[in-house]
């Protein structure tokens, strides 16, 4: 079972449903669809300065830790479906508020369109996380241990490589002893350079 650290959980979390229509007829929506029920409208390319959108399992009710979240980052443009769950990590602390006042006031319900049938209605969830500084202090300085950790262990490697090159060149050498045919081979001498070839005589020599 996965253990969770106090990274694993946001620092503020509001959990909402969002239901749309799978009607043919109807374009699918997209994650970008929610934010106007959130207030954020006209937002355009500012939005990622403030909210990484992301998305898991259907079951992962927790905020993912700060170190996967490049990986389970998702485009605004990615169609919503049942089999997984969206996650938007605030890193302001008052556009928070804003998406959680209008989230309340939807009793953190949002439909966005209206299916013709009942079995035509879908239902995901969407996650929305403040990110606090506690938060991403932590992470720099559990990276930063890392880092130390991991540079020790490759100064000891690059140690133990330069002594196990040193053993094994001493025994070349000691092998290259007993076997002369093998010193040039394996680069422990420079071989012996051919010889010229005898130069023709002089038909003029003499004259």
């Amino acid at each position: 079972m996965q253990q969770y650290t106090i990274l694993d959980f946001a620092s503020s979390q509001t959990s909402l449903t969002v239901t749309f229509s799978t009607d043919p007829e109807v374009a699918a929506p997209v994650l970008d669809s929610v934010l106007p029920f959130l207030g954020l409208v006209n937002t355009q390319c500012e939005i990622n300065e403030a909210i990484i959108p992301m998305k898991t399992g259907p079951h992962a009710a927790f905020c993912p830790s700060l170190e996967s979240v490049l990986e389970k980052w998702t485009p605004w443009d990615d169609p919503l479906t049942s089999t997984h769950r969206y996650h938007m990590l605030i890193t302001d602390v008052q556009l928070y508020g804003l998406m959680q006042d209008h989230s309340a006031r939807r009793q953190h319900s949002i439909q966005l369109n209206t299916p013709s049938t009942v079995d035509r209605l879908v239902t995901v969830q969407l996650d929305l996380h403040l990110l606090s500084h506690v938060e991403t202090a932590e992470l720099c300085a559990r990276l930063y241990r890392e880092m130390r950790s991991q540079k020790a262990e490759i100064q000891i490697l690059q140690h133990e490589l330069r002594d196990l090159r040193n053993r094994f060149g001493m025994a070349l050498e000691q092998l290259a002893a007993h076997h002369e045919g093998l010193a040039p081979m394996l680069g422990l001498v420079h071989p012996l350079p051919e010889p010229a070839p005898d130069a023709e005589p002089d038909p003029w020599a003499g004259w």
